[in-house]
């Protein structure tokens, strides 16, 4: 049969204050799996002597973090199955008040401790506790006097304190002043602890210039150098991802000491790339490479909101969620990519991305290098330091937000790169990728990036417009083309015409419904130039090949349209149809194309295009088809 509950808890307790680690870490997990949404066997491990037990899983190791978290774990699970607030924190007083209040060292150290665990359990739960019961006096004592240990276990419960306003409050004056003194401790756990709560504490007006942000910087750079720690690693990081929102603490990264911390960000990222903080640095890099007005922007866009509505809804609940008098322009926000670019940021990038499994550090990094890439400059120096690599991954893994910022990012590189200089596979891998966003995306700035690119990536060669062919690129275009976004409309129209001879194509032309909107587009001179040209530059393409000569000749008012854009005042309209006339009197059905060309007045036409622009590109092609016309 069953067991019973008692006898399962009381093995429980016994296996926490075991003699083996072993059995200890099994039963931390039966704790949390036998208490979990059960109020009465949590209350009965608490009425067992439970939290007795858990405190001589800290008290057996002081000098570990790995007890105090297996404690979290529980307290994490059996604290709100209790179902009572006031037994909750009752339990809670009990666990680590007394031991805080001892003069005994080591009693201190336990309190601390488990107070910690308190936090990572439940953080509402800790501060509450420090508020509510007067532990902020016995807690700045043992910060003061306290052993090492003690010191560092007392700065991270001030750390966790700092996270919110009301706990930043409670900590100005003499724990500032404590932690100051704490921040320049000879041992690097205090040290690191100390630095990420002054961090917190001064995330409001971080100024890098004062005796604070100065201190808080060199704490910063102590704790991300090469001797220091992985913990004191994963501090410093902590640290300097709290302060990386504020517009002024962004540009203090990018000259004197400031640039030394982002210097060794960078050489962590580049080492460590698979530890625990990679999503803090790749936050860092975020932010770094892309002003608060920027992240505010893309937000809204998500909510469907405009930017006036935001501002009225503020005015209305007056809140605000810019801080007054922060400003970051677009050329500060230049000026600090290509800093980041300069000190080898794209390669701490990449060592994230390709040696990371964590989806927010793909996402992260993939905005990151979609950042980096709106500045033309440094695009040479992304392809140089790896980055193409590291993109075509995030094309593939990750959420659609990651594929979209990475597609975007390939699109920026390929809209002002010479494709010809890149290798085959790196173009034929792009290709994919940025017609799937012109397919799927609804922000008209990754659309008509994704078709300029794949606009420059077609004139490489037959095979790159047939892999775009081939991912279904044609449908995409042709979708694209529909959109309210002129600009839009324009590169989708130029795409297609780019992916010219290919077969698929030149039948998706000869479709009459095809045909006759083309025909539309050309003819839209006056509303959209840019798009007529292109339409019109296609029929000059497509003359040369039969079937769309037959399709033409099939066209209600298609050839006579051509001879109108021939009539042009306008040169690369009339230039475009004129070589599309001299085409056709070589392609047009039955080899009588003179003769239907001259009856559409086709002669008249070129001989305009010779008056009108004499010394133009335009005179050898009008010419060619003035002598056969003549004939």
């Amino acid at each position: 049969g069953e067991v019973p509950a008692e006898l399962v808890l009381d093995a429980l307790v016994k296996g926490l204050t075991g003699e083996d680690d072993a059995l200890r870490r099994i039963a931390v997990e039966g704790t949390v799996r036998v208490c979990t949404d059960n109020t009465n066997r949590s209350r009965a491990f608490v009425e067992n002597k439970g939290m007795d037990a858990l405190m001589s899983l800290i008290a057996r190791d002081f000098n570990r973090n790995e007890p105090m978290q297996q404690v979290s774990v529980v307290l994490g699970q059996v604290l709100p199955s209790l179902k009572d607030d006031d037994m909750i924190k009752n339990h809670a007083v009990q666990f680590c008040k007394p031991l805080i209040e001892s003069e005994n060292v080591h009693d201190q150290i336990k309190g601390v401790a488990g107070l910690n665990a308190i936090f990572f359990a439940n953080k509402d739960l800790g501060e509450a506790l420090v508020k509510e019961e007067n532990l902020l006096d016995p807690l700045l004592k043992i910060a003061r006097y306290g052993s090492e240990r003690a010191q560092t276990l007392t700065a991270e419960v001030f750390s966790h304190v700092a996270n919110s306003e009301d706990g930043r409050n409670m900590l100005a004056g003499d724990a500032t002043d404590i932690l100051k003194l704490l921040a320049t401790a000879d041992a690097g756990t205090v040290r690191s602890a100390a630095a990420v709560t002054l961090a917190k504490l001064n995330a409001i007006d971080f100024n890098a210039e004062s005796e604070n942000g100065m201190l808080v910087l060199s704490s910063v750079t102590s704790l991300l150098s090469v001797k220091a720690s992985k913990e004191e690693h994963a501090k410093g990081v902590e640290a300097v991802s709290f302060v990386i929102t504020d517009s002024q603490v962004k540009m203090m990264f990018i000259k004197g000491q400031g640039l030394e911390v982002l210097r060794e960000l960078i050489k962590l990222a580049r080492e460590n790339a698979k530890e625990v903080y990679g999503y803090g640095l790749s936050f860092v890099f975020e932010n770094l490479t892309m002003s608060e007005d920027d992240k505010r922007r893309e937000k809204l866009r998500e909510m469907e909101v405009t930017e006036e509505q935001w501002e009225q809804f503020e005015k209305l609940t007056k809140s605000q969620t810019r801080k007054s008098g922060q400003r970051d322009p677009r050329e500060n926000v230049d000026m600090r990519i290509k800093v980041f670019v300069e000190v080898e940021g794209i390669s701490a990038l990449r060592a994230l991305v390709l040696n990371s499994t964590s989806e927010r550090v793909w996402e992260a990094a993939s905005r990151t290098l979609c950042n980096i890439a709106s500045v033309q400059s440094v695009r040479p120096q992304m392809i140089a330091q790896g980055a193409l690599r590291a993109l075509f991954k995030l094309t593939t893994a990750g959420s659609d937000k990651c594929k979209k910022f990475a597609a975007h990012a390939l699109a920026k590189i390929f809209v002002t790169t010479d494709p010809h200089v890149l290798k085959d596979e790196q173009l034929m891998d792009t290709i994919g990728p940025l017609v799937r966003q012109v397919r799927n995306c609804d922000e008209d700035l990754v659309v008509f990036e994704c078709c300029m690119a794949l606009t420059n990536i077609a004139t490489v060669s037959y095979e790159a417009k047939q892999k775009m062919v081939n991912a279904k690129a044609i449908g995409a275009f042709e979708y694209a083309q529909y959109s309210d976004t002129m600009m839009v409309r324009r590169a989708a129209t130029q795409a297609i015409n780019n992916l010219i001879p290919t077969d698929e194509v030149i039948a998706w032309f000869c479709k009459p419904d095809k045909l006759k909107l083309w025909l539309l587009f050309s003819s839209a001179i006056e509303d959209d130039q840019p798009t007529a040209c292109a339409g019109t530059g296609a029929m000059a393409n497509l003359a040369a090949d039969e079937r769309f000569a037959e399709a033409l000749s099939k066209q209600e008012n298609g050839l006579s349209t051509i001879v109108e854009l021939a009539n042009s005042d306008d040169l690369d309209i009339a230039h475009r149809a004129v070589v599309c006339l001299l085409q056709l009197t070589d392609t047009w059905p039955e080899g009588n194309g003179p003769e239907v060309l001259k009856e559409a007045k086709a002669l008249e036409a070129c001989k305009a295009v010779l008056n009108k622009f004499p010394d133009s590109a335009a005179v050898p092609a009008a010419q060619e088809c003035v002598e056969i016309l003549s004939k």
